[in-house]
């Protein structure tokens, strides 16, 4: 079983965290109804869209001031830099931090150099 999910005639069941919560009813002498927020209610619903929502008028029945008419509004000066930005990983606490790993030639077997780079190479 992986990821808590039951497969194919399997009797195991799901974990404990995605079993429902079950309200007693009547236990306490509350209604089933008293659990759920007051958002949720007729009455708050109702108190919300009691007053009227003003409509917007047309563009043109607008009052703007002469001096907003003429102002100009510019973009914000942004920086913007070519290709894909690059994010800089930052390990986890059970990730693994691996050194960087250094070229080792095949010919002297020795480590920060490769073997086209080789001093020993005897190429003739």
């Amino acid at each position: 079983m992986r990821g808590g999910f039951m497969r194919g005639g399997s009797t195991r069941t799901a974990p404990a965290l995605h079993h429902p919560i079950v309200i007693p009813i009547d236990e306490h002498g509350m209604s089933i109804y008293e659990y759920s927020s007051p958002l949720y209610k007729v009455e708050v619903y109702l108190r919300a869209y009691m007053d009227s929502i003003n409509v917007v008028p047309l563009e043109s029945e607008w009052c703007v001031l002469e001096e907003l008419l003429n102002v100009k509004i510019l973009p914000p000066l942004v920086d913007t830099k070519l290709g894909r930005t690059r994010r800089k990983h930052v390990k986890g606490v059970g990730e693994n931090f691996k050194s960087k790993r250094r070229n080792k030639c095949s010919i002297c077997k020795r480590t920060g150099h490769k073997r086209t780079t080789c001093v020993n190479n005897n190429k003739s």
